[in-house]
């Protein structure tokens, strides 16, 4: 149920991205000096990161859906754990190779 509730939050997230506001949440571009920012396009960079949230909440979605299924706890344990691994890699690579596509 929790896990639903969290999935319902990161949706919200996802639209308030890709409304124009995701560049708040991105972590490389709050790093970044204030020159260095005028070089990136602010709209660019939210709708990336609309992109990444969207897709690890679908992951997440698909994760909780298989976690219901009847399956073995081992076999269970075993996908998550490959499954977890994959949505973190998936997401951090989706987000470097969008950050190219940012600047202005």
């Amino acid at each position: 149920m929790i896990g639903w509730i969290i999935v319902a939050i990161l949706s919200i997230i996802c639209i308030f991205s890709f409304l124009g506001g995701g560049y708040i949440l991105s972590p490389w571009y709050n790093t970044l000096s204030e020159e260095e920012k005028e070089t990136y396009s602010k709209s660019k960079v939210s709708v990336n990161m609309g992109i990444s949230l969207l897709i690890f909440t679908a992951m997440l979605s698909l994760f909780l859906w298989f976690l219901n299924c009847s399956f073995s706890d081992t076999v269970k344990i075993t996908v998550s754990l490959i499954f977890f691994v994959f949505i973190i890699l998936y997401v951090i690579a989706l987000h470097k190779k969008g950050i190219k596509n940012c600047k202005r």
